[in-house]
């Protein structure tokens, strides 16, 4: 029966896609002799939020943890992406990638969390289940993989530059149907051509503050 443990060895965005996606380096190791047939994998990846963070962090994360004094209270992990791994054949050890997906969506919490985190790097944890199928000598047959984890560290610049390349200086932002339609009524009766002139239209001169 085989004893499968997991690694993670780096991260890049992936080769174009219809959507963003993360393609993270996992190594698997087979701790048993013999050969793994195919192992099916169910993986939950999590954001670790430290302890510890600068005040520049607290200010750019103040939406998503509330103020600085509760942070202590608030922080523990989030939840990122869900993403599925077949591993082919192999006997002690092999690398696969780990297509995750990725949203821009500034609704998110996880989007707000990198955008909020700059230059630092993001506390990963990933949680692995599934089924493995393996040859013995009286035949082929099945187990389940005991549920683990693995840990990784991405810098948010990987992060940012994959959404870089899907969305080049610029942000996906949702709103309200009718917010939508109020912007758009005033975009047509003012004849403005582009959405960002909208929003610069109606903000305030740099230094201003809004009545």
């Amino acid at each position: 029966m085989p004893d499968l443990k997991f690694r993670v060895e780096g991260a890049a965005g992936a080769a174009p896609a219809a959507v963003p996606l993360m393609n993270f380096r996992v190594r698997v190791i087979n701790r048993e002799i013999g050969l793994v047939q195919m192992a099916a994998l169910e993986c939950r990846i999590e954001i670790e939020i430290p302890r510890d963070s600068t005040p520049r962090d607290r200010e750019r994360m103040k939406e998503l943890f509330g103020e600085s004094s509760r942070w202590a209270e608030t922080q523990d992990r989030l939840l990122w992406s869900s993403a599925s791994l077949i591993v082919p054949p192999f006997s002690s050890s092999i690398v696969c990638d780990l297509l995750a997906p990725c949203s821009f969506d500034f609704n998110v919490a996880a989007t707000k969390y990198f955008y909020g985190l700059g230059e630092g790097a993001a506390a990963l944890c990933f949680h692995f289940k599934g089924n493995a199928v393996y040859e013995t000598e009286s035949g082929v047959r099945s187990a389940a993989v005991a549920p683990q984890e693995a840990h990784y560290s991405l810098p948010a610049a990987a992060w940012i530059q994959l959404m870089e390349h899907y969305y080049p200086a610029s942000v996906w932002l949702r709103l309200p149907r009718e917010t939508f339609d109020r912007f758009y009524r005033y975009k047509l009766d003012h004849g403005i051509e582009k959405w960002e002139d909208v929003f610069e239209d109606l903000l305030p001169e740099s230094g201003e503050l809004v009545n």
